[in-house]
C-alpha cells in the first residue's frame, strides 16, 4: 500500500439526465442517424459527430438515441439511459495503450519506486503494442503538470503509483474524460479513474511470525514511515503475527514521518537498537537504510553489530523480493510487491473496453507467488527450516476467498495500546475499518517503552 488514508467509496458511471427524447430539442431524431453506420465506432471516444461513423457524439462517446436497451448497438457495454440516449457501463476501449507512470521516488531506490518500475517493464514485455514512459521523483504539487505533459504526448492511460497523487489525479481525470487513470492505493473511483492495491498486511503477519521465532531479546523493532492507516495496519498485522507465536515479545516502533529520509531512518533504527534492545529491525520506508543500519554498515558481510545485551541484530526487508541480497548474512526475509500481473489484467480489460473502474482492486495474497500482488521471500540460507514452515503454514489460512481468510491476521482479538478492546476473538473487521485504522495494538511500544502512538494519523484513533 502504499500511502492510503481514504475510505472506500465508488462513483458509478452516470447516464445523461434531462427530459425524454421526444421533449428535448437538443437530442437528434432517430431518423437523423444514417441507415448504414459503422458499428465499430459505437462507444468510441469522440470530440464531434464526424468521428462517430454515423452515430452522434455525446459526453465524449459515440452513441445513439434509444427507447430500450435493445436499441443500443452493444448491450454488453451500454444501456438505454433516462435521457433516451445509450449510455455506457465502462470507459471506451483503448486498443493501443500508451501509458505514462508517475513515480514518487527514483527508480534506483531499491524500494517502492523500483517495484513500480519493474511492473512497467513487465507490461512492456507482456502486452503487445503497448508503449510506456515514466517520470521519477514527482512532487504532488507538480503532478498535474506532469500528467498534462503525458497526455499532450499522446498517452491515453495515466498511472499514479502513490496515494500522494490522489487530488491531482482526480482533477485530471475529471478534466480529461477520454483518458483512463489508475491510482495505486487510491481506494476511489470515477467514470475514468480506478485504483489497485494488495493486502500486504497479510504478508506482514507472516513476517511477524518469523520475527517472533528468531528474536533472542524478546524485542523487535519497526521503522515506520508516514503515519497513515496503511502503515498502522501493517504494524498491527506484524504485531499480531508476533503475538501468535509468543505474546510476551514486545514490538517497538519509531516513526520517520516520511517515506524517504535516510538520516532519520538511520537515527530511528539506532534508537530502537540502543533504547529498546531490539535484535530484529523491520523498515517500512522506501529505502534499504534501516536494514543496512541494522547490519552496521553499507557493506557485506555485515559487521557484527549487536544490541545493548550483546545479541546480534538481524533485519527484515520490504518492497522487493531481492532485498536480502544486499545484506544476505543478516536479512531474514522480505515482504514484497508484485504489481505486474494484476496491472496486465487491468490494461487488457481497458484494451477490450470492459474495464470497470468502480470495481476497486484490493487483492489478497495468493498461493502462487508469481500471481500474488504481495508475497514473502525467505532467506533460506539463515532462517531455520522449522521457522520457514511455521511462516508458510499461514498461507493456507490467508488465501481462501472468504472474509475470514482476508481478515485472518486480526481474528485473534485485539486490544489497543490504551487498553480499549477493538476486536473480540473471532470478530471480523471490515475493509472500511482497516482503511481507517489509526490505533496501535497493545503489544506495540515506542523505543522508550511508552505505549505505541500514531500521532497525526487521520482515521479511527
Amino acid at each position: 500500500m502504499h500511502k492510503s488514508i481514504a475510505p472506500i467509496f465508488s462513483v458509478a458511471i452516470a447516464g445523461l439526465t434531462g427530459c425524454s427524447a421526444l421533449l428535448n430539442p437538443e437530442l437528434p431524431e432517430i431518423q437523423d442517424i444514417p441507415d448504414e453506420i459503422d458499428v465499430t465506432k459505437f462507444g468510441n471516444n469522440c470530440e464531434d459527430d464526424t468521428t462517430c461513423g454515423g452515430y452522434v457524439c455525446r459526453s465524449n462517446r459515440c452513441t445513439s438515441t434509444c427507447a430500450s436497451n435493445s436499441d443500443c448497438a452493444n448491450e454488453d457495454i451500454s444501456e438505454c439511459g433516462a435521457s433516451g440516449m445509450c449510455t455506457f457501463k465502462f470507459p471506451a476501449a483503448v486498443p493501443d495503450p500508451s501509458i505514462g507512470f508517475l513515480y514518487v521516488g527514483p527508480t534506483g531506490d531499491h524500494g517502492w519506486t523500483k517495484t513500480h518500475e519493474d511492473s512497467r517493464q513487465y507490461l512492456e514485455q507482456n502486452i503487445s503494442g503497448i508503449t510506456t514512459q515514466f517520470e521519477p521523483t514527482v512532487n504532488p504539487a507538480n503532478a498535474a503538470q506532469v500528467m498534462q505533459t503525458f497526455i499532450d504526448q499522446g498517452n491515453n492511460i495515466i498511472v499514479g503509483t502513490s496515494f500522494d497523487f490522489l487530488v491531482p489525479i482526480q482533477t485530471m481525470a475529471a478534466n480529461n474524460p477520454n483518458v483512463n487513470f489508475l491510482l495505486c492505493s487510491g481506494f476511489t473511483s470515477t467514470p475514468n479513474l480506478g485504483s489497485y492495491f494488495g493486502r500486504m498486511y497479510q504478508v506482514m503477519y507472516m513476517m511477524g511470525i518469523i520475527a517472533a521465532r528468531q528474536t533472542r531479546t524478546g524485542h523487535v523493532g519497526i521503522v515506520g514511515p508516514v503515519i497513515i492507516p496503511e502503515t498502522v495496519r501493517h504494524a498491527n498485522a506484524f504485531a499480531q503475527g508476533v503475538r501468535s507465536v509468543d505474546p510476551t515479545v514486545q514490538v517497538h516502533i519509531e516513526w520517520v514521518q516520511k517515506w524517504f529520509d535516510p538520516p532519520v531512518e538511520a537515527a530511528m533504527t539506532d534508537r530502537l537498537i540502543e533504547q529498546a534492545d531490539t535484535d530484529i529491525i523491520f523498515g517500512f520506508t522506501d529505502t534499504l537504510i534501516p536494514m543496512r543500519t541494522a547490519c552496521g554498515a553499507d557493506e557485506s558481510p555485515c559487521p557484527r553489530r549487536t544490541t545493548t545485551s550483546s545479541v546480534p541484530v538481524f533485519a527484515l526487508g520490504y518492497d522487493n523480493p531481492d532485498s536480502c541480497s544486499f545484506v544476505p548474512d543478516r536479512c531474514l526475509a522480505s515482504a514484497y510487491w508484485n504489481w505486474g500481473p494484476r496491472l496486465e489484467r487491468i490494461i487488457n480489460d481497458m484494451k477490450a473496453g470492459t474495464w470497470d473502474p468502480s470495481q476497486l482492486v484490493w487483492d489478497q495474497i495468493r498461493g502462487t507467488p508469481d500471481l500474488s500482488m504481495a508475497y514473502i521471500s525467505v532467506n533460506e540460507a539463515i532462517v531455520p527450516n522449522d521457522v520457514q514452515i511455521d511462516a508458510e503454514a499461514a498461507i493456507s489460512s490467508l488465501t481462501p476467498n472468504t472474509e475470514e481468510a482476508r481478515m485472518f491476521p486480526f481474528l485473534g482479538g485485539m486490544t489497543d495500546s490504551r487498553g480499549n478492546v477493538r476486536y473480540e476473538p473471532g470478530e471480523i473487521p471490515t475493509d472500511a475499518e482497516l482503511l481507517r485504522m489509526c490505533w496501535l495494538a497493545d503489544n506495540i511500544f515506542m523505543a522508550d517503552g511508552r505505549p505505541g502512538e500514531a500521532p497525526g494519523c487521520v482515521g479511527d484513533n
